[in-house]
């Protein structure tokens, strides 16, 4: 089965902790940190609900056509980890291959994504330490079957032209 990496609060994860919705700008330095459960908890707070309702979202759209599903990846999922955004917590997706530039992995979620992408066996959230008020917090996103239809290696013609239009530079 094919890995692929979300951020949220930047995979399926990014999470940025403390009183500020935004990391610093430029972290230049990070470093990869032990897994708290306090951590663990506040990610599992805003990531399975986001993860379900996207899940839901894409498998709705999907059932109306690949090209609807695909929109609704583009516009809808980003309002959808905007909307589960709260103090001190940004979601947000990534990979190794983006389609959106906006999705664009930062130096550490390279790191998270390097790891999954190094060790596909390797499930476990990796949580990186940026500053003295953020840590970053990566989950690997599990391509499900029905991600497949635009993310697989065999795409229809459907998709082929959806994605193309959509996004020319993938």
């Amino acid at each position: 089965m094919r890995t692929m990496m979300i951020s949220l609060a930047a995979s399926v994860a990014l999470l940025s902790g403390c009183d500020q919705a935004e990391p610093p700008a430029a972290a230049a330095t990070f470093s990869k940190t032990t897994l708290t459960e306090p951590v663990r908890d506040r990610a599992a707070e805003v990531i399975t609900p986001f993860k379900q309702k996207l899940m839901a979202t894409l498998g709705a759209a999907l059932k109306e056509s690949p090209a609807h599903a695909i929109d609704v990846c583009q516009l809808e999922a980003p309002m959808i980890a905007a909307a589960l955004n709260q103090d001190g917590l940004r979601i947000g997706r990534s990979s190794h291959r983006v389609r959106n530039p906006g999705n664009a992995p930062s130096p550490w979620q390279e790191a998270a994504i390097s790891h999954y992408l190094n060790n596909p066996d390797d499930r476990a959230p990796q949580v990186y330490h940026l500053d003295n008020e953020h840590v970053g917090y990566a989950e690997p996103i599990i391509a499900m079957p029905m991600c497949l239809t635009c993310h697989g290696s065999e795409l229809s013609p459907e998709v082929q032209a959806a994605l193309a239009e959509k996004y020319p530079q993938d």
